[in-house]
C-alpha cells in the first residue's frame, strides 16, 4: 500500500461547462474520492483548454494538467495517480500522456486507462445493462462522442457484445465511423418498439443536450420522424453510481 500522506490524485476530465452536470458528475466523483482516500491529496483537473477559458470568464478556475501536477509537486507529493474519465483512446488521451511524460521524474504515476478497451467489453456491457434495464419490447440507441483513432472500432465491439447477451442495443457516434444514419436500417428491425436514447458520455454536456435532443436535426427529432417513440435520457455516464464506482475500484487498484 502506497504511502497515502505523499499521495496525489488528479481526476482527469475533458470538463464541461454545464453547471448541474459539473455537479452531478465531476463534483461527485471528487467528493467521493476524498471520502474514501482521505489522507491522499486529490484535485481535479481538464484537459479542454475552451471549457476551462468559459469557465473561467465565470469566475470558475479549474487547472489543467500540468498545473494541477506542478502544485503536487511543489508539495512534495511521491506518488501520483491520474483517475481519467475519458472514456476511449484518442487525442485526449494522448494529450493527457505526453502531459504527464513531463513529470515522470517528479515522483511515480499510474495513469488509469480510459473506460472502453478490448479487454473491458465485458464489464461495459454489464454495466450499462445495470444502469439502463429494458423492459420487454424496449431498445436502446446510445450516442458516442466518436474518434479518428482505431480505438472507434470498439463502439461496434461493444454493441455486438451488447447484442450477444440478448440486450437490443445499438451505439452510433457523431464523429466516428458509423452515425445515425448508419444505424436507420438496423432500426428497422424493432420499429414497434419503444426507443430510448442516452448519451455514452461521462457528461451529458453539449453533444447531449444539442445533438442529441434539443437541435432541429438532433437524432431525437431523426428519430422521431422515422416514427419512432423516443424517450431521450439526458444523463452522464458519471451520474450513476455503478459507474463511478467502476472508477473508484480502478483507483484502489492503481493504489494498491
Amino acid at each position: 500500500m502506497k504511502n497515502r500522506k505523499k499521495t496525489g490524485i488528479v481526476l482527469v476530465h475533458f470538463g464541461t461547462t454545464y453547471d448541474e452536470a459539473r455537479a452531478n458528475t465531476m463534483d461527485v466523483l471528487e467528493a467521493e474520492v476524498r471520502e474514501q482516500f482521505p489522507e491522499a491529496e486529490v484535485l481535479t483537473a481538464f484537459t479542454s483548454n475552451i471549457v476551462r477559458k468559459r469557465l473561467k470568464n465565470r469566475g470558475i478556475d479549474y487547472p489543467d494538467l500540468p498545473e494541477a501536477l506542478s502544485a503536487l509537486k511543489k508539495q512534495g507529493m511521491e506518488t501520483v495517480i491520474l483517475l481519467l474519465s475519458l472514456l476511449l483512446e484518442g487525442q485526449e488521451y494522448e494529450k493527457v500522456l505526453s502531459q504527464a511524460k513531463e513529470f515522470e521524474e517528479a515522483f511515480s504515476m499510474s495513469i488509469s486507462p480510459p473506460l472502453l478497451r478490448e479487454e473491458s467489453l465485458e464489464d461495459v456491457a454489464e454495466l450499462l445493462q445495470e444502469i439502463y434495464p429494458l423492459q420487454e419490447g424496449e431498445q436502446i440507441v446510445f450516442m458516442g462522442h466518436g474518434s479518428r483513432y482505431p480505438s472507434d472500432a470498439l463502439y461496434r465491439a461493444l454493441e455486438k457484445v451488447l447484442q450477444k447477451k440478448g440486450y437490443t442495443a445499438y451505439i452510433a457516434t457523431l464523429e466516428g465511423k458509423e452515425g445515425i444514419d448508419d444505424l436507420l436500417p438496423a432500426l428497422t428491425q424493432h420499429r414497434d418498439s419503444r426507443l430510448l436514447l442516452a448519451p455514452f458520455l461521462y457528461v451529458a454536456g453539449d453533444h447531449a443536450h444539442h445533438d442529441m435532443v434539443e437541435n432541429d436535426d438532433s437524432w431525437k427529432k431523426i428519430l422521431e420522424d422515422k416514427g419512432y417513440q423516443v424517450e431521450a435520457k439526458c444523463i452522464g455516464l458519471g451520474e450513476f453510481q455503478e459507474v463511478r464506482a467502476w472508477y473508484r475500484r480502478k483507483l484502489s487498484e492503481l493504489l494498491s
